[in-house]
């Protein structure tokens, strides 16, 4: 049995490294996105695909499913 909680839910140092600051980890890509969207208007369509391709699971666990029934 494998016991150790998810690398998402482990809360970053708040003094050190790339996440600091944040309340977890996946925050950093989705400020990401945010920073990228501000600066050049021409990716806003990236952070629309990011809230809603990446962050919602239904759609992670609907491309794992057709991965699964092609592969």
């Amino acid at each position: 049995m494998f016991l150790r909680p998810p690398r998402g839910r482990i809360k970053p140092s708040p003094s050190c490294g790339p996440f600091r600051g944040l309340g977890t980890m996946f925050q950093a890509g989705k400020r990401w996105v945010e920073d990228l969207a501000t600066a050049n208007t021409r990716f806003k369509w990236l952070s629309w695909a990011h809230a809603y391709l990446v962050e919602n699971p239904f759609f992670l666990f609907l491309a794992a499913g057709v991965f699964l029934v092609l592969y």
